[in-house]
């Protein structure tokens, strides 16, 4: 069947003449109405009218078009309703007509899909260009509130650059698109149906152009239409070019200014960028609701960002603590113990983490003696507590109880009272003299580590929901926080929550979604603590090591086994998220070396056992070439030393003769420059 033929003349985006909305794109293989594409059934053309049946799925319409005198006008008439007058899109921003004072929909952290349909026209042209930027498939961003990270959707685009994307959100907030130099800032609403258009051929920089014409070019609006109930609000983002009057905090605080001072630095940032704003809405005066306070939000949260990232340096300073006024400027512009925030993105989501974050380091701090200034502590926990946790889960033996019950009486009196006179120093050494023995005992240790871990777990937990409760008045965002707070610690320990925990998640978020969130990971990480190693040999035993004192012999110990290999050494720690990234790129390069003569040996810093574990069997980092070594803290302490490590992670080579020849290995994401530098060594003898 032939393909139906569209008049020129109709060709391309028709608008509305009234409320300047898109409404009709047509085109010469598709049209595009109601937020999709529709296939052309017939077109024909009779005393200047133009007939057109359009066909999707099984529905059908039929559009009767007449252009009128100025060519850039049409008249419309849909299964024979009343015309309508539309006209040919030929601006880049759309100046609509009337004040929209839609508000923001509250979604209340209910989840739903938004739909995103698209056609980049041109975009075979744009790709054939000399200039063009592409990368990958077309994407849409959205931040994960949860997981404090940005999610990324992707989607190929079919031979006519169309596609159709579908993801969820959680709540009314930002996403980010890109494809090429196509990117966009705009804002979806749960259960949000959205088009979008664009001429690629307009981001096609022209030759000849120096950086700041680049640059220019780069960031002039270009026409992005929008079809959908939000159409309105993402035309307007599209077409705001935000201030570029960014705030420079290294250069404020290399001036080492006081609290008030840097405060003042901000506020002025904040003004200047304000005054860009405010000429923008001047020059727009029908520009919508939403716009508005996405906007001015927006700038009130980068300004908060500024100011809260600035306990950072204060770290560092004689007292890390805010000025009272300082705080109080802050409290003014946040106001969390009021506000549902109706958008939501990566600056308020770092916002709040900030924010909490300071007070809850102010709630853990101690008073130093000596200025009366407060010191970061963070939370702790004694031994006393352990050993007493052990003693109520009945696990000494029936011989050991009153030697450990006395131990911590000790450490009890040691902890209100201190030791004051010799006698009760004499009782202290005798009751630690007398466990000694007991804890020196494998099971011992291994039961004090782990305890240790549950209870600090348990404590950290308890302290931040005092912060969320005493800082976060309003319900739905103290849950939020809350369901962010357990998910945190599924991540950091890679450990299932205890039953204790597990029924506090149960009684502080009522929402279903931000539950079942947690609960979902939660059950994940109980599946990966029941999972069998895939090559358990890989974790080696370390118990022959303790006591040892000299860092070249135990390191000697540790690669004896593997002379005439080449080892590729990794210092990590559970804990540390740049190691953790590092490790999926490990799987490409062990398949490009798979019959080498290499071994990856890991060396853990300060990792809980289970942790450690848990960890190695999510990242599936076990093999006949793979070794893991948890050492006792003092033993990896030796080694780190030895090595200068002093930052995470670390990459060290050693040749076959088991000399350190590479201090500053590549890393496994720069798989090219690592495999080479191991072949090079594997070749020598």
């Amino acid at each position: 069947m032939a393909q139906a033929q569209i008049p020129k003349k109709i060709i391309g985006n028709w608008i509305d003449d009234l409320s300047k909305e898109w409404q009709y794109g047509f085109f010469e293989t598709f049209a595009i109405k109601d937020n999709d594409f529709w296939d052309y059934e017939s077109v024909s053309t009779k005393n200047n009218v133009v007939q057109i049946n359009l066909r999707k799925g099984s529905r059908r319409e039929t559009l009767n078009i007449s252009v009128l005198s100025d060519k850039n006008t049409i008249s419309l008439s849909e299964n024979n309703d009343k015309p309508k007058l539309l006209r040919l899109n030929n601006q880049i921003c759309t100046l609509y007509p009337f004040v929209d004072n839609t508000p923001f929909k509250n979604a209340g952290f209910k989840p739903d899909t938004v739909t995103i349909t698209g056609y980049l026209r041109n975009f075979d042209k744009y790709i054939a260009s000399k200039d063009n930027e592409v990368e990958g498939p077309f994407s849409v961003s959205v931040h994960d509130f949860i997981r404090h990270s940005d999610v990324d959707n992707f989607v190929d685009l079919d031979s006519f650059g169309r596609f159709k994307i579908r993801f969820p959100v959680l709540s009314t907030q930002e996403m980010y698109i890109s494809w090429g130099r196509l990117n966009i800032v705009g804002v979806v609403e749960p259960g949000e149906e959205l088009f979008l258009f664009t001429d690629m051929k307009n981001y096609i920089m022209p030759g000849g152009l120096n950086d700041h014409e680049g640059k220019e070019f780069n960031s002039r609006p270009k026409q992005v239409l929008f079809m959908g109930e939000n159409a309105r609000l993402h035309s307007e983002l599209a077409c705001y070019n935000p201030s570029l009057n960014d705030f420079d905090r290294n250069q404020v605080a290399s001036r080492n200014p006081s609290d008030l001072e840097f405060q003042s630095a901000v506020d002025s940032n904040y003004k200047a960028r304000m005054q860009h704003l405010e000429n923008h809405l001047n020059s727009k005066p029908t520009l919508s609701r939403r716009f508005k306070e996405y906007q001015l939000s927006l700038e009130k949260y980068n300004m908060a960002f500024e100011l809260l990232q600035y306990r950072f340096r204060k770290l560092s300073k004689p007292d890390f603590t805010f000025d009272k006024d300082y705080l109080a400027f802050v409290d003014s512009i946040l106001d969390f113990k009021n506000e549902v925030q109706p958008v939501w993105g990566s600056i308020l989501t770092t916002v709040l983490a900030d924010y909490l974050g300071y007070h809850s380091m102010v709630a853990s701090a101690v008073k130093d003696v000596n200025t009366g200034k407060l010191v970061p502590r963070g939370i702790s926990v004694r031994e006393g507590e352990i050993l007493k946790a052990l003693l109520d889960d009945n696990f000494f033996k029936k011989g050991e109880v009153d030697i450990v019950q006395r131990y911590v009486i000790e450490l009890s009196k040691l902890s209100s009272e201190g030791v004051k006179d010799s006698a009760k120093r004499r009782e202290m050494e005798q009751a630690a003299h007398n466990f000694k023995t007991i804890r020196q005992r494998a099971d011992v240790k291994a039961g004090i580590s782990l305890i240790g871990y549950e209870l600090m777990r348990s404590k950290s937990l308890e302290h931040e929901i005092k912060v969320i409760d005493k800082f976060i008045k309003d319900q739905s965002l103290k849950q939020l926080l809350t369901a962010k707070l357990f998910y945190q610690d599924l991540e950091k320990s890679r450990m299932p929550l205890s039953q204790a925990n597990n029924d506090e998640l149960n009684k502080r978020i009522s929402n279903p979604s931000l539950q079942q969130y947690v609960l979902n990971r939660n059950k994940e990480y109980r599946a990966l603590e029941n999972k069998e190693f895939q090559y358990a040999e890989s974790l080696q035993n370390t118990d022959h090591l303790e006591g040892s004192q000299d860092a070249d012999s135990v390191f000697r110990q540790l690669i004896a086994p593997y002379k005439g290999k080449v080892i590729y050494l990794d210092f990590w720690g559970t804990w540390c998220v740049p190691c953790v990234k590092q490790m999926p790129f490990v799987a490409e390069v062990k398949k490009e070396l798979s019959d080498k003569d290499v071994v990856f040996m890991y060396l853990a810093n300060n990792s809980p056992d289970k942790t450690w574990k848990n960890m190695i069997k999510q990242m599936e980092l076990t093999g006949k070439n793979i070794v893991h070594y948890n050492l006792a803290p003092e033993l990896q302490a030796m080694i780190e030393k030895k090595f200068s490590v002093n930052s995470f992670p670390t990459y060290m080579l050693i040749n076959k003769n088991g000399v350190l020849v590479a201090r500053k290995a590549p890393r496994p994401e720069e798989r090219e420059e690592l495999v080479q530098a191991i072949l090079q060594l594997e070749k020598q003898p």
